[in-house]
């Protein structure tokens, strides 16, 4: 499986049989990881350096709601998750940047103003 920077090597081995599936590509065996867990695993730096990647892939990104939740529930990034949703609302991906929003309240709670609280820490995002 592909890790992402910074993602703890225990964490992805904990979640690997839950989150991949084994695919056949010609005569090789690959391990792809599930959009959601993937989506949650990203660092800022993953999207900054491969950038255009990045925002085709999220302007064409479909997931469901409860995978999204259980990914983002065993690893709770909220600022990174908050950045993901803008950039999907930019991009034209309103569903899924409405998704992010639906993920953040039903985890962590919003307030009014759109601040999200959690672990001690406040993100931004815009509220619909």
């Amino acid at each position: 499986m592909l890790v992402p920077d910074g993602v703890p090597l225990d964490w992805a081995d904990d979640v690997a049989a839950e989150s991949t599936m084994r695919v056949r590509v010609e005569e090789v065996e690959l391990t792809v990881s599930a959009p959601e867990w993937t989506l949650v695993s990203l660092t800022l730096g993953d999207v900054r350096e491969h950038r255009d990647l990045a925002l085709v892939w999220l302007r064409s990104l479909v997931v469901a709601q409860p995978a999204l939740e259980a990914a983002y529930g065993a690893n709770p990034r909220h600022v990174l998750m908050a950045r993901m949703g803008h950039l999907a609302r930019d991009l034209g991906n309103e569903r899924l940047a409405d998704q992010i929003e639906r993920c953040f309240r039903h985890t962590t709670g919003t307030t009014r103003a759109g601040r999200i609280r959690a672990s001690g820490r406040t993100s931004w995002f815009r509220p619909a």
